[in-house]
């Protein structure tokens, strides 16, 4: 028997495990230099490995393919040895046309079985990527859209390279760094067509791509508008950014109500505010018609401004602001809390006054204001008129009834204030009326001056009529007035009267009045007046101003207007800027400053229609006057027209004063007619006419 393991055999056995040996080799190297499809590779790397932010923020991984990650790394090494020996043969993209033709515009692909699942591809950076480059932390990691058969060969900036989904809630939030839309989250509508815009808010950031949802679909080829079913709609929109690599998410809910009034307001259901005004826009509308709508704050009606806002004043605490609606019979309310909590102050105020009720006219209190102890500037206002300061007091006078003193201050955007609320009564008034003399049977005195009266100013004229006891008139010789101590000077003295003129401090004033006869029996009267001093040129207020002639047929010359008075401006300075305001020229005697007296008036056809009442006619014809029915100019009316005793007169409060108009010394609230008369004034209710006119 031959022994088949003779050495030839031996050797032809070798032979034939080393050639299979080679041809194994050479085809498992053959089979590896063949690149695999870029696309195949991309979407299984970013189907097994890519985190997936969802709306509601919660991440999900899909479960893992293919190898584990030692197996891949492994293999990574063997595919970045050989990709390097075959990286200068092929550029990655003549691999698989089909690949460049799924590519979107932006340099993402497109999963053919999956439209919204888009992973984003960076060419330039894959190019720049080194063969044997290894990154340990690649499979757990987004896929960057290699194009080559590479799966651990990242770029070493790969984490860059990736989009980080942010997301961004409720669609309200306007304080990220990335986007906004015009979109009003949670409004309701009543057209289909819904338009809305984006702004980008950083100008370098790139936008690769902007995809927009409505309940979950795609809207195809976005310009601006979406179509909206009735009812809720869930809006999305994303955007990805090459600069920094973001995809930004805001979902917004919207709804359609078609046939519906709609009420459109920047007001949310809750509002919370730490000023202490508050502004709100609001409308509604009917389809595409607007429809008329009404707002009330805690049932008080508001007011609309111009611009379509309401602004609102606000208590601390809960308002409620109700929105009313209606068309057609139909009505639709809306209703919304405004919660206003005032801001913590570091402004303090330091003060004496307190809520509560007075008798005294006048009123003077301390107050300052500080920030760490520190004085700083502050304001402090009577029934809204700002008080002067003299180191930190403020003084001034009570109206009669309620008063609010308000001291508020401000220190940067840091503002403060404080109101109190003082009630003031005028105590009983024991000095006018029937005056008990000093001794039996003495003088009566009468005056025009009230007790606590209130004086804006520092001058006030008054008269005094003073009598002996069985009505004998006492003059000017036999009265002394006296203010806090100083004597008062007569401005006039005539067969009626005596006209005083009271210089006037500020705050309380003492004047006392006394008379006597001449059998030296005395009456004295007191009086409290308190002054309000002003600047000289200050307005202290408004008098009611008129000129009438009905004793000619010319009931209304000028009719009644509101004219404002000054501190220091006597009525003749009045007289001239009413006049010339109203279109009239005159005539005078004397100066504005002193010896005034208004001769006439002028305007054309002034006095065109003049006709004396028949009555009238019959008294200055029975009467020592002289007259002369037609002496009259149509353009003017003065002293002597018609009769010898014509001219003009005034009245203050219905009474007529002895002195002219530069003695004149108007207070608020004063009543001034200018009147002509026909009989020195006797026709016009002036009881103290002068020269004898009855027969």
């Amino acid at each position: 028997m031959k022994k088949w393991w003779k050495p030839k055999y031996f050797y032809f056995l070798a032979a034939f495990i080393l050639i299979l040996s080679i041809m194994t080799v050479g085809f498992a190297n053959s089979k590896q230099a063949i690149p695999n499809n870029p696309l195949d590779n991309t979407l299984e790397l970013a189907s097994s490995k890519l985190m997936v932010t969802s709306f509601d923020g919660e991440k999900e991984a899909s479960s893992s393919k293919g190898q584990s990650s030692k197996e891949e790394e492994s293999k990574s090494e063997e595919n970045n040895s050989e990709t390097a020996k075959n990286k200068n043969e092929k550029k990655p993209d003549e691999f698989d046309e089909q690949a460049k033709e799924d590519r979107l515009p932006s340099g993402t692909l497109k999963n053919p079985s999956n439209k919204e699942n888009k992973v984003n591809q960076n060419k330039e950076e894959q190019s720049n990527q080194k063969p044997n480059d290894k990154n340990e932390n690649s499979l757990n990691k987004p896929n960057s859209g290699n194009t080559t058969n590479q799966n651990s060969t990242q770029s070493e900036n790969s984490s860059e390279d990736d989009h980080d989904d942010v997301e961004i809630v409720d669609g309200d939030r306007d304080d990220n760094p990335y986007f906004i839309t015009s979109i009003n989250n949670g409004e309701t509508v009543s057209e289909e067509e819904y338009a809305f815009s984006i702004t980008h808010k950083n100008e370098k950031a790139k936008v690769l791509s902007t995809i927009v949802t409505v309940n979950s679909v795609e809207v195809e080829d976005f310009t601006g508008t979406i179509q909206l079913v009735e009812g809720e709609n869930k809006v999305t929109v994303t955007v990805l950014y090459d600069e920094p690599k973001k995809t930004v998410t805001r979902k917004y809910t919207i709804y359609l109500a078609k046939n519906d009034i709609i009420i459109n307001t920047t007001l949310k259901k809750i509002n919370h505010t730490t000023e202490p005004q508050f502004n709100f826009q609001a409308d509604a509308h009917y389809n595409d018609e607007s429809v008329a709508i009404e707002a009330y704050m805690n049932g008080t009606s508001l007011t609309k401004k111009s611009d379509g806002s309401y602004t609102v004043a606000l208590q601390e605490g809960e308002q409620t602001v109700e929105l009313v609606a209606r068309y057609n019979g139909q009505e639709k309310k809306a209703q919304y809390l405004i919660n206003y909590e005032k801001k913590q102050s570091q402004i303090q105020f330091l003060t004496d006054l307190q809520n509560g009720s007075t008798t005294s006219a006048e009123i003077t209190f301390y107050a300052e204001a500080t920030v760490d102890e520190e004085n700083i500037p502050m304001t402090a206002t009577l029934n809204g008129e700002k008080l002067k300061e003299y180191n930190h007091l403020y003084s001034d006078l009570l109206k009669e009834g309620k008063n609010l003193i308000t001291i508020s201050a401000q220190n940067g955007n840091d503002q403060n204030s404080l109101t109190y609320t003082i009630y003031y009564k005028k105590p009983a008034d024991e000095n006018n009326g029937s005056v008990i003399p000093d001794d039996k049977n003495g003088p009566i005195i009468t005056t025009d001056l009230k007790n606590n009266l209130q004086v804006h100013g520092t001058k006030k004229n008054f008269n005094v009529w003073a009598t002996t006891s069985d009505g004998i008139r006492i003059q000017a010789s036999g009265v002394t007035v006296h203010n806090n101590g100083k004597a008062v000077p007569v401005i006039w003295d005539d067969a009626e009267k005596t006209s005083y003129r009271l210089e006037l401090q500020q705050g309380k004033n003492t004047v006392v009045i006394k008379a006597w006869d001449k059998e030296g029996r005395l009456a004295t009267k007191t009086y409290t007046v308190f002054a309000k001093n002003l600047e000289g040129g200050d307005p202290i207020g408004n008098i009611t101003m008129s000129i009438q002639a009905p004793v000619v047929g010319l009931p209304t010359i000028i009719a009644p207007q509101s004219v404002p008075i000054y501190e220091g401006v006597n009525g003749a300075y009045v007289l001239d800027q009413f006049l010339k305001k109203n279109g009239f020229g005159y005539t005078k005697t004397g100066t504005l400053d002193a010896s005034f007296y208004l001769a006439s008036i002028s305007k054309v056809g002034m006095a065109s229609k003049l006709k004396v009442p028949a009555d009238l006619v019959q008294k200055v014809e029975n009467s020592t006057l002289t007259y002369d029915w037609t002496n009259f100019d149509p353009n003017s009316l003065g002293e002597f027209d018609l009769t010898s005793g014509s001219g003009w007169v005034y009245s203050v409060n219905g009474d007529f004063p002895n002195y002219g108009f530069a003695d004149a010394r108007f207070q608020s609230g004063d009543v001034v007619k200018i009147q002509f008369t026909l009989m020195y004034g006797r026709d016009t209710g002036f009881a103290n006419g002068g020269g004898a006119v009855e027969k």
